[in-house]
């Protein structure tokens, strides 16, 4: 089947946002709309592996957007919870050592 692939690896901050972004990405895998793209999605310690074949650059650059664009809300909705979940005393503490 494959006539275009490409293998996207991405370094995160840590090994536990690599693997909750994995988990949120791996059902994903299981469910592409059509036989004409696969992906494999590997996590190994910081590093997130996405792994693309498709039967042509058309459709091999449409499961790269769709992951992709998936990861980029991922990480957003993250940096969020991590802002979220941040005690409101160590982020007072940071804005004011950077002089904010």
């Amino acid at each position: 089947m494959s006539k275009a692939g490409v293998l996207i690896t991405v370094s995160l901050p840590s090994e536990r946002k690599a693997r909750v972004i994995y988990e949120a990405l791996k059902p994903e895998t299981g469910t592409t709309p059509s036989a004409r793209s696969r992906v494999k999605v590997k996590v190994r310690g910081k590093l997130l592996v996405m792994d693309f074949h498709a039967s042509g650059i058309t459709s091999l650059r449409a499961a790269v957007n769709s992951f992709c664009r998936w990861f980029s809300q991922l990480n957003s909705i993250i940096a969020v919870l991590d802002e979220v979940s941040t005690p409101r005393r160590l982020r007072e503490n940071s804005l004011t050592e950077a002089g904010c």
